[in-house]
């Protein structure tokens, strides 16, 4: 088991890792630890990385090292993995993996072992989607496995999963639109409701705009970063770096939002945290996503409309847009998408729409009987 790198008092990183079991001069048998040092946090991850392949390859063989073991080790490996990525993938061995499967060494982890595990998460009551969560990250790690020559084959690639029920996401029309931001007003929740339709922002990318992404005179939006907890981290890839127009609505829009952030710096004095967020809470920190869906769900609520998440306004925005652009790839290229493929799923819906009613006008065309009857 291996320590996350931690800045000591002297500037230094340090991160430690268990190296076995000896007995203590009272007899009590004790875990001993190999502790590794970096000048940078990168250093030290780096530096846990080679301490750990060396443990492998000097005390276990690999014939007969414990999965959970394995999983450990290679997830201390992963040093690109950022802090929340990091906190997810620990979850998923702390509570799913290494109870399940820790135990059953390595070279004889099979299928049967792998459809075991899913049984049992299913028999818990875990969402379909966790199980294929679950599932990704064991697939994941045993590719790992595979390539180095540790396993065969991976015993996770031919997983029979739940299917995950597909749900139908609400669309709002212009009217509905229109009528939740008349009732949320020049609020936060209402300039945060303007600009990730408007923008058609991912829930993470609206949060951590900043003033200085937002060119209000030239009516441009640089998407630069994202929020993460409290902190703002590069997007993950190239395409989501984007520059998108802003309307006249919605540059009028953050102008007065910007007035009303001013005021209350003013008010809070010294005690105001400057990090330049569009969202803030009180003192200037960053607003939590958990509490923008909070406040989410009572507009709706206050508003009357279709029940979506805060997450899901990114759809509706890409849905009504998807109706307006005539290649996918501009779609794509407004949404930061890196797939093609998942442009085409919004597209495709969208078409389906489009072509229903194209059906209806070749009625009239051929003359069929309801379409007449339609007409009159």
């Amino acid at each position: 088991m291996a320590s996350r790198p931690r800045k000591r008092a002297d500037g230094r990183w340090a991160a430690s890792i268990e190296t076995g079991m000896r007995p203590g001069r009272d007899g009590v048998v004790k875990r001993t630890r190999r502790y590794v040092y970096g000048a940078t946090k990168r250093d030290c991850e780096r530096a846990l990385s080679v301490a750990l392949k060396e443990l492998a390859e000097r005390t276990v063989a690999p014939s007969r090292q414990l999965t959970g073991d394995y999983l450990d080790a290679w997830l201390a490996g992963k040093v690109s993995l950022r802090d929340n990525g990091r906190r997810h993938y620990e979850d998923m061995l702390r509570l799913y993996l290494r109870p399940t499967i820790g135990h059953i060494p390595l070279a004889d982890l099979t299928a049967d072992d792998v459809q075991a595990l899913v049984a049992v998460l299913v028999k818990r009551g875990l969402a379909p989607s966790t199980v294929h969560r679950v599932v990704g990250v064991l697939k994941t790690a045993l590719g790992r496995a595979v390539r180095t020559g540790r396993l065969p084959a991976n015993p996770a690639a031919y997983a029979e999963l739940p299917r995950i029920p597909r749900r139908e996401v609400a669309v709002w029309d212009a009217a509905q639109v229109r009528h939740c931001l008349e009732v949320a007003g020049d609020t936060r929740i209402g300039v945060y409701v303007a600009v990730t339709l408007s923008l058609a922002l991912r829930e993470t990318e609206t949060l951590g705009l900043r003033w200085a992404d937002l060119d209000l005179v030239a009516g441009e939006a640089h998407i630069r970063h994202r929020l993460e907890g409290r902190e703002l981290v590069e997007l993950k890839t190239e395409g989501s770096y984007r520059i998108l127009p802003m309307s006249a609505y919605l540059v009028a829009a953050l102008g007065r939002w910007r007035e009303r952030q001013a005021e209350q710096r003013r008010f809070v004095g010294r005690a105001w945290r400057e990090r330049d967020l569009v969202f803030t809470v009180r003192h200037g920190d960053a607003w939590l996503a958990r509490n923008l869906r909070r406040d989410f769900f009572l507009l709706i609520q206050r508003a009357g409309l279709p029940r979506i998440t805060a997450y899901e306004l990114r759809h509706v925005a890409a849905t009504h847009l998807a109706a307006r652009l005539d290649n996918p790839r501009e779609l794509m290229a407004y949404l930061g998408h890196s797939q093609i493929g998942t442009t085409m799923e919004i597209y495709t819906r969208v078409l389906s729409g489009s072509l229903a009613k194209a059906a209806i006008a070749m009625d009239g065309l051929l003359g069929a009987p309801e379409a007449d009857q339609a007409a009159q």
